[in-house]
């Protein structure tokens, strides 16, 4: 069992391939397929998005993308969260104003298990939350190396 890369996702979602692949991978393009959402038009890389300067696309979601983004004012890299506010259908200023309000709580929380948050906002139409990158694994392929650690275990 073979986990895909966020490119053969991508493809698969786009009906561009088929994959008997790992369970992970399938539950993660059905969900992906099933909201079937417009594309989140994305900052390009060298682009600012309030302080930060987009270095690089590390993650994406239902929710959102996460971006490896150097804070210019402090000089360091952050993980930049850009939330998806362009699928938010009635009340979008209420839910905008909910998600800054959440990250303001998040980041009054201190635990080793829990990304620090340093900044969340707004910049123009985008809603942002910047927080401590994380250097490692991904949490997809964490849970597809499990799964096949799991699926070895009961041969």
């Amino acid at each position: 069992m073979n986990c895909m890369s966020a490119n053969a996702v991508v493809a698969l979602a786009d009906g561009l391939m088929t994959t008997e692949d790992c369970g992970f991978c399938r539950e993660l393009v059905a969900v992906l397929v099933d909201e079937a959402r417009p594309p989140m038009p994305l900052p390009a890389i060298g682009e600012t998005v309030g302080r930060y300067k987009i270095l690089e696309r590390i993650g994406m979601g239902g929710f959102g993308v996460v971006f490896r983004a150097h804070d210019e004012q402090l000089a360091r890299d952050v993980a930049l969260k850009l939330w998806r506010v362009d699928a938010l259908s009635s009340g979008r200023e209420e839910r905008i104003d909910d998600l800054v309000e959440e990250a303001r709580a998040l980041a009054k929380l201190s635990h080793p298990n829990i990304m620090a948050v340093y900044d969340a906002g707004r910049d123009d139409e985008r809603v942002f939350l910047a927080g401590e990158l994380i250097e490692g694994a991904s949490l997809h392929t964490r849970a597809c190396t499990s799964e096949r650690r799991a699926s070895s275990e009961d041969l």
